[in-house]
Order: structure tokens, then sequence, then C-alpha cells
């Protein structure tokens, strides 16, 4: 898949998903998609896209199940990014 495509096209559909779907089990399988997809993505539209979304989720957030992912999820991006970015 052409990295331009999953740039402007997957990931902010599956951010708008992960903004707007109300069931625990639909949030959890996206925080896995970003999980997996996090190595694909440069660490600009992580720090602006991926990394914007997740503290929204967050501030809203208090299912310990999603809470948990969104833990995996950071910690994939700390990988990347490095632990000064993500805290």
């Amino acid at each position: 898949m052409d990295y331009q495509v999953v740039k402007s096209q997957i990931i902010p559909r599956v951010l708008q998903v992960l903004e707007t779907a109300k069931e625990t089990d639909v949030k959890i399988e996206v925080l896995d998609t970003l999980k997996i997809i996090t190595k694909a993505i440069d660490a600009q539209t992580l720090k602006i896209d991926v990394v914007k979304a997740l503290e929204k989720l967050r501030a809203n957030e208090t299912n310990p199940k999603i809470c948990m992912k969104m833990l995996e999820v950071y910690e994939e991006i700390g990988k990347i990014l490095g632990p000064e970015e993500v805290g």
C-alpha cells in the first residue's frame, strides 16, 4: 500500500472512528490497529495527528480496558519519538 494513501486517507479515517465510536470493543480494535501501523507512520504524523487524538481520548475516557490499550499505543509511539515527545 502506498504510504501517501495511508497518511492522507487511512490514518484520518482510523482516528475519526476512534473519536466517534461509542462501543468499547470498537475503540479497542482501533487502538490495536494504531499500535500496528505506528511503525509505518512518520514522526510528524505521529506527533500532530495520532498523539493529539490519543490526548483527546484520554481526557474523556475512563474505561480501564481502553486506557490500557492507549498505554500500549503510547509505548509504541515512544519507541519511535522517544519518551520526551510522548510524555
